[in-house]
């Protein structure tokens, strides 16, 4: 194994050349990785594989090898796609043999749906044959790095990272890659397919001049990815056909600029058992390509240093965003409500959630503010989900407003459990009218009362006039106060004149402590009273921390 000291310096190198470029990284898989940590076969050792369970009327992998040589088939990838082409005819012809009637069968109707049998056949072998069992302590490593991990690119057919990165966009097939819009985060792209559609995996030599066709058109439309990430090459020998067939194809697509700035992002990780090392190497495919090399046989400290770079939002959800984002700009037109949530909650919506991320001045989209919850009272305009306001902001908002804050609608219309201490306190706290009126209010109260000609909200207005009845709403006994008046009554003067040197007339009024006062009364006749009849008793003992007395109070009412 590497040593201690050098793993530090892998570990470093790779760290500083992740924070140079302040992002992290692409992953860029290859099969040494399955054979790494699920023992699966290289491509050489898979096709052999296939000729050695099958037998006759198939031939030896040498065999095949030698035939395809002579015939001068192989290219710059070698004979493995013209053996492969060579072998399905046998594998057809070797169906009928009695070892492979149960598995025939089986499979008999996508055989007769025409996805060839042989990649079927290796399909069901690298799903059923293997799993992730291999040096599961640096696996371990791998998983918790993954929240540090953009992205996935691979030319593997198994299922390794889709099983490693749950919750990512997986890409399967070359058409999906090629007509899908992209978010670039968060998606893994299985460029030579996938065992979940066996038909898609690039296995023979048609199926690479397939691939190569629309090689260009792919790579130039995840370029993106090698201009704005850094790539880490793994599971791949520096040699290996396919990397440099790709690596040619970025070079063709980027150009000599673009292609220099790429350089510095690109970390090839070549295994090798004895020999370590850190170094500069290159890759001639008509151009040079460098790129710093890794040779070591321990990733333990690859993935550390991946793991260190700290993204916020998971790639998934940012994914999800990006894959959603549109830009807008204020208008006066109706729009349809939308349903602003916690970036925390994200990771938990169904994929097929619609996501809206809308751009607009600075100010927007900061966390809830105390008078937005006074705002949504009078005027339900602010689309807030309750499970979140209850669960997630009310604690925190009620700790800095010791007065108190419009909280039953939300927790009427609330579907998960009361668990805020501060939240239950102001349950127990306010639960009848007398608890919304200040020492002062209660004082002031007869007083007030001697010079309304009519005990009404009606009869404040006419006393008072419409400025500032509300100021004297708490001279009125409860049973006087008729809740739709009162919400009639607040939403009006809420958008009468103010000062003009107020910056916002609605923000103005709600300002005033009384007129937040009296918000917080019609909250309490109108959704408070129904919450806590709704949880009187055993209910309201368990959500809200045995509300003393609760009962007996409701009994009064």
């Amino acid at each position: 194994m590497a040593t201690t000291e050098f793993n530090e310096k892998v570990h470093d190198a790779v760290l500083s050349a992740l924070k140079r470029t302040n992002r992290i990284p692409y992953l860029f898989v290859g099969s040494g990785i399955s054979r790494r940590y699920m023992g699966t076969e290289n491509w050489n050792d898979l096709l052999e594989w296939v000729c050695n369970i099958v037998g006759t009327p198939m031939r030896k992998y040498a065999i095949y090898k030698q035939m395809i040589q002579a015939a001068g088939y192989d290219n710059e990838l070698g004979p493995n796609p013209a053996i492969a082409s060579r072998m399905e005819i046998d594998f057809l012809n070797a169906l009928e043999n009695n070892s492979l009637t149960e598995w025939t069968e089986k499979r008999s109707s996508d055989i007769y749906d025409n996805v060839p049998a042989m990649k079927l056949f290796i399909a069901d072998h690298l799903r059923n044959d293997f799993s992730t069992r291999l040096m599961t302590n640096e696996l371990k490593l791998l998983k918790k790095a993954t929240r540090s991990i953009a992205g996935i690119i691979t030319t593997n057919y198994d299922t390794l990272m889709e099983e490693l990165f749950n919750g990512y966009k997986v890409y399967e097939e070359q058409d999906d890659l090629l007509f899908t819009q992209f978010a670039g985060i968060g998606e893994i792209y299985k460029i030579h397919g996938s065992i979940n559609h066996p038909e898609s995996m690039v296995l023979d030599a048609k199926d690479y001049e397939q691939f190569n066709e629309k090689a260009k058109y792919l790579i130039a439309k995840i370029l993106t990815i090698f201009g704005e990430y850094p790539v880490i090459f793994l599971g791949y020998s520096i040699s290996d056909p396919d990397v440099r067939k790709i690596v040619r194809a970025i070079a063709d697509c980027a150009g000599p600029e673009r292609i220099s700035e790429m350089e510095n992002r690109f970390i090839f990780v070549d295994y090798s058992q004895d020999k370590f090392a850190i170094m500069p190497s290159s890759i001639d495919v008509g151009k040079s390509v460098s790129m710093t090399t890794i040779k070591t046989n321990d990733f333990s400290p690859i993935y550390s240093a991946i793991a260190e770079m700290k993204q916020r939002y998971t790639p998934r959800v940012i994914s999800q965003f990006r894959r959603q984002v549109f830009v807008g700009t204020s208008t006066s037109e109706k729009a349809e409500k939308m349903l602003p949530i916690a970036w925390s909650e994200l990771d938990s919506l169904p994929q097929d959630t619609p996501v809206i991320v809308g751009l607009d001045q600075r100010d927007y989209g900061k966390p809830i503010r105390y008078e937005e919850l006074y705002e949504d009272l009078l005027f339900d305009n602010k689309g807030f989900k309750s499970d979140l306001i209850i669960g997630a902001y009310m604690d925190n908002l009620l700790k800095k407003n010791p007065s108190g804050l419009p909280m039953y609608k939300y927790l009427l219309l609330a579907k998960i459990p009361v668990t805020g201490e501060k939240i239950r306190q102001n349950i127990k706290e306010y639960c009848c009218y007398d608890a919304y009126l200040s020492p002062s209010n209660k004082k002031d109260q007869p007083r007030y009362r001697k010079r309304l000609k009519e005990k009404s909200v009606d009869g404040l207005i006419s006393t008072f006039g419409k400025k500032t009845a509300f100021k004297h709403l708490t001279c009125l006994y409860e049973d006087e106060i008729d809740p739709d008046c009162l919400y009639k009554y607040l939403r009006e003067v809420a958008c009468s004149d103010v000062p003009e040197d107020r910056r916002n007339k609605l923000e103005s009024m709600l300002e005033d402590s009384e007129m937040r006062r009296c918000i917080r009364i019609y909250d309490y006749l109108t959704y408070g009273k129904q919450y806590l009849n709704k949880n009187s008793a055993s209910t309201v003992a368990a959500n809200s921390a045995s509300l003393s007395g609760q009962e007996e109070h409701l009994a009064t009412q």
